[in-house]
C-alpha cells in the first residue's frame, strides 16, 4: 500500500481501537445533532466507495477527464492538498452522507471495512497512476481534476480532519471517568487526614 494511505489507515484504525460497541453510537455532548462515531466512519467508507467508483469508470473509459480547473478548484486544491487542512463546517454531499438507519456493525467490522476500501482504492489508484502519469486525469466532485497522488492526500488530509472529531468524542468519553477517579482520589484523601 502507498505510504500516505498506510499513514491513514493506522490513524484511522488507532483512532478507533479500544472503543466499544456503545462507544461508537456516542453523539459529541457539546454538539448534539453532529455524528457519532460510527456515523463519522460510515461518511468515510462512503467517500472511499464512491471514489473507487469515479477511479473504476474513469480507468474502464482509459482516458483522462477533459474537465478543466477552475479557479475555486485550484484554491481549494492548495487548501487540502498543499496546505493540508480541510475546511471546517462543511456539509458531506447527500451521495457520502450517513443515514439515521445506516447498520451498526463492532469497532473490528469499521476497521476490516476500511482496511479493505483502502486496499481497493489504493491498487485503482496505482493503475491510474500507471495509466494517466501524474496527471490531473479523474475528477472530484467539488476539486476537479486530480492526479492519483492528489487523490491520496486528499483521503489523507478529509480523513484527519474526521479523526480529529473522533478523538474529541473519545476525550469525552473519557472524561467522566476521569472525574470518578478524581472524585475517589479526594474521597481517600479526607479520609486519610481524617485518621
Amino acid at each position: 500500500m502507498h505510504p500516505t494511505l498506510k499513514c491513514l489507515e493506522a490513524e484511522l484504525t488507532g483512532s478507533l481501537t479500544g472503543l466499544s460497541a456503545a462507544d461508537l453510537g456516542v453523539v459529541p455532548a457539546d454538539r448534539p445533532g453532529k455524528w457519532c462515531i460510527h456515523q463519522i466512519v460510515t461518511h468515510l467508507l462512503l467517500s472511499y466507495e464512491s471514489t473507487i467508483d469515479v477511479f473504476e469508470t474513469r480507468l474502464a473509459k482509459g482516458t483522462p477527464t477533459r474537465a478543466k480547473t477552475l479557479l475555486m478548484q485550484r484554491l481549494g486544491q492548495i487548501y487540502i492538498l498543499r496546505l493540508g487542512r480541510f475546511p471546517r463546517g462543511r456539509k458531506a454531499p447527500v451521495a457520502v452522507s450517513p443515514t439515521h438507519t445506516f447498520q451498526r456493525c463492532s469497532v473490528e467490522e469499521l476497521i476490516d471495512r476500511i482496511q479493505a476500501a483502502l486496499t481497493r482504492f489504493d491498487g485503482l489508484a496505482t493503475q491510474a497512476a500507471e495509466i494517466f502519469a501524474d496527471r490531473s486525469a479523474i475528477s472530484h466532485v467539488v476539486l476537479g481534476p486530480m492526479s492519483a497522488d492528489d487523490w491520496r492526500t486528499f483521503h489523507l488530509v478529509h480523513g484527519r480532519h474526521h479523526i480529529a472529531q473522533i478523538l474529541e468524542v473519545r476525550k469525552q468519553l473519557r472524561a467522566p471517568r476521569k472525574k470518578r477517579i478524581a472524585s475517589v482520589k479526594l474521597l481517600i484523601a479526607r479520609r486519610k487526614q481524617n485518621v
